[in-house]
């Protein structure tokens, strides 16, 4: 089960929004653009460069972020669109894997009282 489009960013116009008006949050392992929204549903995106690594952990992140989203946005206390940008750091654990990216995000969530 992947996270429903109604909760993905996809057009150009938002990106640029959240970019302009949001604000912009540095952790070692993340960039977090966060922005509330009058929609009555929150939405995320992931960007991350070619350089990060190959195809297969790229995506291997992505669907880690986007199913933490997923489980845990009926926890958030309002309507956000999030965009978020990992940054190579997160690969420093032994291993990457669910637990470790739902940790780092209820870090993350809590510190920008999403939650």
């Amino acid at each position: 089960m992947g996270l429903p489009a109604e909760n993905r960013l996809t057009r150009h116009d938002d990106f640029f929004a959240i970019k302009k008006y949001g604000k912009k949050y540095f952790f070692p392992e993340l960039i977090v653009y966060i922005y509330k929204n009058n929609k009555n549903v929150s939405r995320l995106a992931v960007i991350i460069s070619g350089k990060f690594g190959d195809a297969v952990l790229r995506n291997r992140v992505k669907r880690l972020i986007r199913e933490v989203f997923r489980i845990h946005i009926k926890d958030f206390s309002g309507f956000f669109d999030i965009l978020i940008i990992p940054q190579k750091k997160i690969l420093d654990t032994k291993q990457l894997d669910y637990f470790y990216v739902e940790e780092l995000f209820l870090k993350v969530y809590k510190k920008l009282k999403v939650i």
